[in-house]
């Protein structure tokens, strides 16, 4: 990047923080018209997000369970994916994120797929997670949204594209003492957790982690599971099944790949989807395959196999 972008770049980034600043603390959004879209990272969940974000009503506030991108998060100490209980009560806790989901509180980290024009004219907000799965029972049960998606994508495609992504290269092999650190939620994994030593059986644990909890928990159907294979496939259906409309603005972006994908990502049309999907079988090996869903079957999670295709219709 040549000077000249560089002092460019700059001289937009404080405009847009010295608007942010302005507006912090005026927004006052009903979080009970707000969407919430929770995964996994490189699960779909950006894509998702800036689709419903044709919306001119909308904002999207990005990852703000990111201690970097929002700052009031980093008092607390979460782990990368908190666990709460659904019945966990602590009035900190709940006024940091009734701050966060209203927009009192504001980040530049968290506005990054925002502008200001957008959060101006916002009525709600799309709030899209990739460490909130383990949280939606307490999430779902102490605020009230329009509607909490939490989407699944197969995880040899989500393991192949965080291997293939590069921000998980340093990432060790096995499950380091902070990442055991009892919650009341990990430890009942110890068994399965404690012998794995190479990446792709780690990330395929996380994604069984960040998962189970979201599929087994949700006893008062307070968010809706989708699957992004069937969505890519058969939007029209997925939308019915989340009730929200699938109308033209929607359909026109729909395979415009997210801000986050990488560069040669193989979709670009619906004839392309049956290759985007089937991607992950040419960037692991069969050995690699079978770790995966050797991990998946120790967490008793049969809704993936070595198919492409989930084995359930949502």
């Amino acid at each position: 990047m040549n000077l000249f972008l560089k002092i460019l770049n700059k001289y937009f980034f404080l405009k847009k923080k010295y608007e942010v600043n302005k507006i912090a603390g005026k927004l006052n959004i009903n979080q009970k018209k707000s969407i919430v879209i929770s995964g996994v990272p490189r699960g779909g969940t950006t894509w998702l997000a800036e689709l419903l974000n044709t919306d001119k009503k909308s904002a999207i506030l990005w990852e703000p369970l990111h201690p970097e991108y929002y700052p009031p998060v980093k008092q607390y100490n979460f782990k990368y994916r908190q666990f709460f209980d659904a019945k966990y009560s602590d009035n900190r806790i709940y006024t940091l994120f009734d701050n966060m989901l209203r927009g009192k509180l504001l980040s530049m980290g968290i506005l990054q797929r925002t502008n200001i024009n957008q959060l101006r004219n916002a009525e709600y907000f799309i709030i899209k997670f990739c460490r909130a799965n383990r949280l939606l029972p307490w999430l779902t049960t102490n605020f009230e949204f329009k509607k909490t998606i939490h989407l699944l994508r197969h995880p040899c495609a989500v393991v192949a594209s965080q291997m293939r992504f590069g921000a998980w290269d340093n990432v060790p092999a096995n499950f380091t003492k902070e990442e055991l650190k009892p919650d009341g939620f990990i430890e009942k994994y110890y068994d399965i957790l404690s012998p794995i030593n190479t990446i792709e059986e780690k990330l395929a644990a996380i994604w069984c982690l960040d998962n189970i909890i979201p599929l087994e928990e949700n006893k008062n159907n307070n968010w809706i599971s989708i699957t992004y294979e069937n969505l890519l496939l058969d939007p029209e259906q997925t939308f019915q099944l989340l009730g929200l409309d699938f109308n033209d603005d929607i359909k026109n972006k729909f395979y415009q790949p997210s801000t986050t994908t990488k560069k040669g990502s193989p979709i670009k049309s619906k004839e392309d989807v049956k290759q985007q999907l089937s991607y992950w079988k040419k960037t692991l090996n069969e050995k690699q395959v079978a770790s995966i869903i050797n991990i998946l079957k120790q967490f008793n999670i049969a809704i993936y196999s070595k198919d492409i295709m989930p084995t359930v219709n949502y």
